[in-house]
């Protein structure tokens, strides 16, 4: 099932699975679009688990609708595996929902700020996340800073401009369109001309909600999903 606010980042995101949905040839059990000042979601889940929906989507951009409708589930004693955007990771959810709720909720994350119970977070990782915690104003926020791409796109600037020994815009595009394997902090970056996302999709991962209370989260890290 898919759940999607009525915004424009709802409508992208909910169409954008229905297309890859459709590729696969599937289609949602169930696709329930609610405005985004709905003072309550029952009736969206309701649908959504009457239809016999076995996982949720959600196109859920803001910590209160997430809250609600993860209330709803544990309402209607229903716990489907739910997979989210990163925004999910934030600490104040856990606020919003009792943590039970969050057991199978997964989102969007870095592979580098997950673990797993053989892997950990390497060095480089472990020192950024030192450093968020050094300002009050990320505190509960500590899984939100890293999801920010500006520390590694400075850096990635920072380089292509020394190689091209110029601040130039088009000499730095120029030398970023010729970038292949930059090792950032969120993962390995290539550029092409016509490829902007940079970002490898090996480096994009699901990471476990809940484990946002584990020892092991320090605040910015989060359990890979089991699989991934």
């Amino acid at each position: 099932g898919i759940l999607q606010e009525n915004t424009g980042f709802g409508e992208q995101g909910g169409q954008a699975t229905l297309e890859l949905l459709k590729a696969r040839g599937l289609a949602p059990a169930s696709h329930q679009v609610y405005p985004i000042a709905a003072p309550d979601l029952k009736a969206y889940i309701t649908n959504i688990k009457n239809a016999g929906a076995d996982a949720v989507i959600f196109w859920v951009g803001t910590l209160p609708a997430a809250g609600m409708a993860l209330r709803a589930m544990g309402e209607l004693n229903w716990s489907p595996p739910i997979v989210g955007h990163s925004y999910l990771l934030a600490d104040a959810l856990f606020d919003l929902a009792p943590i039970e709720s969050l057991r199978n909720v997964s989102a969007a994350y870095y592979r580098p700020f997950t673990y797993t119970d053989t892997e950990a977070p390497a060095e480089r990782q472990r020192d950024f996340a030192r450093k968020i915690q050094e300002y009050p104003e990320t505190k509960r926020l500590e899984a939100i800073v890293p999801q920010a791409t500006l520390y590694d796109f400075l850096h990635l600037v920072k380089m292509a401009a020394e190689a091209e020994k110029s601040l130039d815009p088009e000499a730095i595009k120029r030398r970023l369109d010729q970038t292949t394997g930059y090792k950032g902090l969120l993962g390995t970056f290539s550029f092409t001309p016509k490829n902007h996302a940079g970002l490898a999709i090996e480096d994009v991962v699901l990471a476990a909600v809940a484990s946002g209370r584990d020892a092991k989260a320090q605040g910015s890290f989060r359990e890979r999903a089991k699989g991934m």
